[in-house]
């Protein structure tokens, strides 16, 4: 069941390598305690790495063993695993969102566990749903490549920036 409901037009792309909000490097542990946020999600294998190696342990994980289009190592790869998590593989190829990942962010927020989402395809546009679909106040990370990262703090102006983003797309 890989069925697109989304696909990242050509002319959109430029637009989405930029961030959507403000970029850090560094920990993300000063982040994290100035924001306090309600829900905690990591998009992409370094950054959840990274969260992980602090001792932070997000709610919710979009890993794809790529980082870049390059394979990770397998120490990075296994550095996202934790053993509070739940593990779920979703289909979502490049510059898609598929139904499949949808429906599991939706159902991953209804059971309230840590959860994995290992994404056979690509998980870059999995900021987009699970911004739309976190509750306000939760923090949405993810990997800006050469810079650091992205803390993306969800609110109903992002929500709605997201929104419009996804109606974007094909």
């Amino acid at each position: 069941m890989c069925e697109t409901i989304a696909k990242l037009p050509n002319w959109l792309r430029e637009t989405l390598r930029k961030p959507v909000g403000p970029v850090f490097k560094g920990e993300v542990r000063p982040i994290v305690e100035k924001y306090k946020p309600v829900m905690l999600v990591s998009v992409g294998d370094i950054i959840t790495y990274n969260i992980l190696k602090e001792g932070i342990v997000p709610d919710i994980c979009f890993v794809d063993a790529r980082s870049q289009r390059k394979k990770v190592s397998d120490e990075i790869l296994d550095g996202t695993n934790h053993p509070l998590f739940e593990r779920v593989e979703v289909c979502n190829p490049p510059a898609t969102i598929t139904r499949e990942l949808i429906l599991t962010i939706i159902s991953t927020l209804r059971e309230g566990k840590k959860t994995r989402i290992f994404i056979n395809g690509e998980e870059d546009l999995a900021v987009l749903p699970v911004s739309l679909l976190v509750p306000e106040g939760s923090l949405v990370l993810y990997g800006q490549p050469e810079e650091g990262y992205v803390a993306l703090f969800v609110s109903e102006s992002l929500k709605t920036r997201m929104k419009e983003i996804m109606e974007m797309m094909e």
